[in-house]
């Protein structure tokens, strides 16, 4: 036995005793070092052995020898003896011709082996090296008798069109410049050899081999179609449509939904229009139109009881769409609409009513395209369609059947299309956008008919109120809404349609007054309020309006289905109070009286609700007046600020707590009539009263706020309050709280920190929590938690509204400064959750709102702010730098570093709303310069030595942190900040500044989103900072591979770039990435990739020669290999 049969041997056992469950982990380790030593060894040892483990059957075995020729040919092909290269070509070469493999998938791991090998030596030979590969391709490809070789010849091209195009694997750039030219200009032969072959196949008839052929010859097509020159493809275009419409019927192997991906790739090119053109002609040709679409019939027959079936009508409805789309985007370039134009509208339609919600949702985009198209749109064959689509309108908007609904065919579908209900709504909310856009879209020219069916929808809904689904309620609800802004917002509300529009609304009034159901009222109550643009032609209409919102309001009863009506009431007479302020200012002092009439029949919440009715009141009525309106508001909500009982209540953070019912045993049935219970409703209604009016009230330019002359005794209150509310969180406070409720009620709610843990994205929490003054929550604990959280959300929202609605009055206070230090005090205790809230609702707006003059009022409490961030940051970064990520992280720990990136995302926007104002960083950051861009705030904030420092410290961090999304925010406001304060930083600081930004290459450079802006912020630094602080070469020099010559080389080029007014933006970041290219961090994929270097060939001049003759005197002949026996 030689010594090439003992390794063998040895290998074999060696894999076998790898994959045996009942090895030990050092025996596993030991066998795989020794395979690993074989593929790092001497080829002339390796090769022999690697060839003979692929001879054996068993899989396993064989997979073992195929990665060793492949790891040799990536990483020693270069240095190798070119005997050795020969062998391994020809043993290749020789196994593909051999033909021991099935055209099933059974042999697809052998066949995946072969052509990885076969297309790792084309990368490093082909062509300049292998001139004649493709012709002799071509010859064992148009072979009728090779069925295993011609099927590997097309995986070995797909996967060469996969590495050099589709995925770009190929590292060198000379290599990859070759081998693109090269495939570029073999595909005129390709596509003709693969068509012809795929002739031959349908020739042959529906054989199994034949068949199996086929479809590799169509994926290979698949792979190439989409990306080929346009006039390449043109000239094979007809020839391949044919020949893949003729596989549409042939179900044997799933060729036919191969077919249809193929001809879905070419209908979803994205290349030059002009280009495009005669290919999309080319498919509405007859015989390839009348395939496509009778195969979807076949299709649409069967699909509900074969999911199989039903997959490939989806593909084929997807390829009449792409086909659609692709056709609106060349339609300027033909004459004439393409041949059997109306028969596809005809398809599509037939489409639309599909029972399956997947393809409605996919072919409505159709639909919008050409509704949106000014030519297609006037076309006679288009304007026919849309009366069918139009009739169909309403099942396509209402949301019919789910995944556990047994009664009808979408819900059917629906279990073969989606795992969740999550999945299921995402596409019908899809489809019913599309076609609410293809309503807004086609209103125009269908104007009557989509009159006329609102008309009969309406009149049927109306007449049969009690019958009505609540889906259908809310389609029709849509729909209106839909058509009717429309209507409006184009003009199209003529005679005739205004006398409709005010027919329907009298009507729905009419079965409003005499309607029974609560429920029914509720659902029709939402169809009036796409009406109240009538209101402005007809002010007749707004006493029966505000009549029937009158007699809902006062209905006597708690039930919740009275509670949510009178809610619905509340909230249409303020959107027509602010909607329509023109309209109804006459009639203020009518909705004033129904407010006022009204308020002994609603709860204490909807009461403070109705407050925001007169604040939009106050808006529209005479100055003198105004006072009067805002005072009939809020005077008992200010009175109970004012009382002795408030005085109390904001003593002490014991007071608080004693009132709200911290400090008490919990009440776990807690009915209305508990006291605790009474007190925190009264607390909660009178600041949502005063919010409400807040936000409601517009802010007179220039002139006093009528609303702060009643507030102003009050104001000191909110921010007391504020301060009571953070300070639940001090130590000595938490331990007032009753045991019975323990600490957690303070801490954020179970959902919060859900949505935390799930996503690093800002989580919306739902401000409106009207209950109608039933709570909810499932215990004492949870509604107190949330009872603290509403509360301290609305005067967030209070606090920040005195400074942007109060404006120069709230500031020309003389207890301003205090106010503001009072929501600092406890800054340390707030929880990071509850600090987003602080930012963006009430520490932004008042330094933001603070007028000019006024600015020294905020100075303090602005460097509060930032100096506090700075610090929290800091040690917040610093805490997640410490977690051993080695090791399983805690719920803790994750829920740490989330919650630090959310809140870091919102304190850059907090610092960009600061210092960049309203600048539009996606479309303006680079187009100007630093001082142009900073706002006149920002300039006086950072005019603060206390301020500034702070801001550069919070951006270094910001920048430097391990969250990509908060570095890619804070770059830009980096960038405005240092370029307009670089004249006064220190050496200290620079360093600093400089070291923390390059240091952000190693967190974020294998990001190339971020890569750029943080490349382009160092060049800024270095060429601004550099003349006044020689020190910074010295950092430069600690750069890995770089020599003093290099740094002054690099120091005089980066000088001498600065002297120069305009470097494009390239430039700048190209000689930063050449510099730095040590430091950047490469992504999981490069840090562990073996890096292989391809052989260094001539350059590819011009197209090679290929001639056998011009080959190598050593190369095997494929027509020798391949040919029959």
């Amino acid at each position: 036995m030689t010594l090439v049969d003992n390794d063998f041997c040895e290998v074999v056992q060696a894999v076998r005793t790898i994959l045996d469950s009942a090895t030990l982990n050092q025996e596993r380790k030991r066998c795989t070092e020794k395979i690993e030593g074989l593929k790092e060894g001497d080829p002339s040892v390796s090769i022999p052995i690697a060839f003979k483990l692929i001879t054996q059957n068993d899989l396993d075995v064989s997979h073992v020898g195929w990665n060793i020729i492949e790891h040799v040919i990536r990483y020693k092909w270069s240095t190798m003896d070119p005997t050795i290269r020969v062998t391994i070509r020809n043993g290749v070469l020789q196994c593909m011709s051999d033909g021991r493999y099935s055209l099933s998938n059974s042999d697809l791991p052998v066949k995946t082996a072969m052509s990885r090998n076969l297309v790792a030596m084309m990368e490093q030979e082909w062509p300049q090296n292998w001139p004649e590969l493709f012709n002799q391709f071509r010859s064992i490809v148009l072979d009728p008798n090779c069925f295993q070789q011609a099927q590997m010849v097309f995986i070995v091209l797909k996967r060469l069109v996969e590495n050099v195009i589709t995925f770009g694997t190929i590292s060198d750039s000379q290599r990859r410049r070759d081998l693109s030219t090269s495939v570029n200009q073999m595909m005129p032969d390709l596509l003709a050899m693969t068509i012809q072959r795929i002739r031959m196949c349908i020739e042959s008839g529906h054989n199994d081999q034949s068949v199996l052929v086929a479809r590799s010859a169509i994926e290979l097509l698949s792979e190439s179609v989409d990306w080929v020159v346009g006039r390449v493809l043109e000239e094979t275009v007809d020839s391949l449509i044919e020949v893949l419409c003729s596989y549409l019927q042939v179900a044997e192997h799933g060729i036919y939904e191969h077919a249809a991906t193929c001809l879905w790739k070419i209908a979803s090119r994205k290349r030059a229009k002009t280009d495009e053109t005669p290919i999309v002609v080319s498919m509405f040709k007859d015989a390839p139109m009348r395939a496509i679409l009778n195969a979807a019939s076949l299709a649409a027959e069967v699909s509900a009881g074969s999911p199989d079936h039903y997959k490939y009508l989806k593909a084929l409805c997807d390829l009449l769409t792409a086909l659609g789309v692709h056709l609106s985007e060349v339609w300027g370039h033909i004459k004439n609409p393409p041949p059997n134009f109306s028969m596809y509208l005809e398809a599509i339609g037939s489409f639309f009513v599909h029972p399956s919600m997947c393809i409605r949702s996919e072919v409505s985009q159709v639909f919008v395209t050409f509704a949106n198209h000014e030519k297609i749109s006037q076309s006679p064959e288009f304007m026919a369609c849309v009366k069918h689509v139009v009739a169909n309108i309403p099942k396509n908007i209402e949301k019919i059947g789910s995944l556990t609904d047994n009664a009808s065919l979408t819900s059917h579908y629906a279990r073969m299309d989606y795992e969740d209900d999550v999945e299921f709504q995402r596409d019908f909310m899809q489809l019913r956008d599309r076609v609410c856009r293809f309503i807004r879209e086609s209103a125009t020219r269908h104007l009557d008919l989509y009159v006329d069916q609102l008309n009969e929808w309406v009149t049927r809904v109306v007449n049969n109120a009690d019958t009505i689904s609540t889906t259908e309620w809310e389609s029709l609800k849509r729909y209106v809404m839909t058509f009717v802004t429309a209507a409006y917002q184009f003009g199209l509300v003529n005679d005739r349609v205004d006398q409709v529009f005010t027919y329907l609304f009298n009507s729905l009034m009419t079965r409003l007054a005499v309607l029974n159901s609560p429920e029914t009222m509720n659902l029709m109550l939402s169809i009036p309020s796409s009406f109240l643009q009538l209101f402005d032609r007809h002010t007749e209409l707004l006493p029966i309006f505000f009549d029937q919102l009158k007699r809902i309001l006062m209905i006597s009863s708690d039930a919740v289905e009275i509670v949510s009506l009178k809610r619905h009431a509340i909230s249409l007479m303020l959107k027509v109070s602010s909607s329509t302020p023109n309209t109804i200012q006459g009639f203020a002092p009518s909705i004033l009286q129904i407010v006022t009439e009204a308020a002994p029949f609603v709860s204490v919440m909807q009461r403070a609700n109705l407050v925001q009715v007169l604040g939009a009141l106050s808006n529209l009525v005479q100055v003198e007046q105004r006072t009067f309106f805002l005072q009939s508001a809020i005077q008992t909500n200010i009175d109970f600020f004012l009382s002795q009982r408030c005085a109390e209540i904001l003593r002490s953070t014991a007071d608080l707590m004693a009132f709200i019912g911290l400090t008490s045993q919990p009440d776990v049935t807690e009915y209305p009539e508990s006291q605790h219970y009474l007190n925190r409703l009264d607390l909660k209604a009178h600041l949502c009263a005063l919010d409400g009016i807040l936000q409601s009230v517009n802010t007179p330019e220039g002139q006093s706020n009528a609303l702060f002359q009643l507030l102003a005794p009050v104001i000191p209150s909110f921010f007391q309050l504020a301060h009571l509310l953070n300070s639940l969180h001090h130590p000595a406070n938490v331990a007032l709280i009753h045991p019975g409720f323990g600490p957690g009620v303070l801490d954020i709610s179970a959902a919060d920190r859900h949505t935390i843990y799930c996503a690093v994205m800002e989580a919306e929490s739902s401000d409106s929590n009207d209950s109608g003054g039933t709570i909810k929550a499932v215990n004492p604990i949870h509604r107190l938690q949330r009872y603290i959280s509403d509360v301290t959300d609305m005067i967030q929202s209070i606090t920040g509204l005195c400074g942007s609605k109060l404006y120069v009055d709230f500031y020309r206070q003389p207890s301003v400064t205090e106010m503001l230090n009072a929501l600092l005090v406890d800054a340390d205790v707030i929880l990071d959750y509850r600090m987003r809230y602080w930012l963006r609702r009430s520490w932004k707006p008042l330094i933001r709102s603070c007028p000019p003059d006024q600015y020294a009022a905020i100075m303090p409490f602005a460097a509060g702010v930032m100096s506090h961030m700075h610090q929290r940051f800091q040690a917040r970064w610093a805490s997640i730098d410490d977690v051993d990520y080695d090791a399983e992280p805690t719920k803790e720990e994750i829920f740490l570093e989330h919650m630090t990136c959310i809140l870091s995302r919102e304190y850059t926007g907090f610092l960009k709303t600061l210092m960049m104002g309203d600048f539009n960083l996606s479309k303006d950051d680079n187009r100007k310069q630093p001082r142009e861009i900073i706002d006149p705030q920002g300039v006086a904030l950072l005019s603060d030595r206390f301020i500034f420092s702070s801001v550069v410290a919070s951006l270094c961090i910001l920048i430097n942190c391990k969250d990509t999304h908060t570095a890619l925010r804070a770059t830009p406001i980096a960038r405005v900040v240092f370029g307009t304060t670089f004249e006064v930083f220190d050496d200290n600081m620079a360093t600093h500044v400089l070291v923390n930004i390059i240091q952000s290459l190693q967190v974020h450079g294998a990001d190339e989103v971020a890569l750029g802006p943080l490349l382009s912020l160092i060049f800024q630094i270095y060429t601004q900072l550099r003349p006044s602080h020689p020190i910074l070469i010295e950092i430069l020099q600690q750069v890995p591979e770089t020599t003093p010559d290099s740094v002054g080389q690099f120091d005089e080029r980066i000088l001498g770039m600065a002297r120069t007014e305009k470097v494009v933006e390239k430039n700048r970041r190209d000689v930063m990435r050449k510099m730095l290219r040590p430091l950047i961090a490469k992504n999981i994929g490069e840090q562990h990739k073996r890096p292989s270097h391809l052989r260094v060939l001539q350059p590819l001049i011009r197209n090679p020669k290929c001639n056998s003759e011009n080959g190598s005197g050593n190369d095997i002949s494929f027509d020798g290999l391949f040919k029959s026996s």
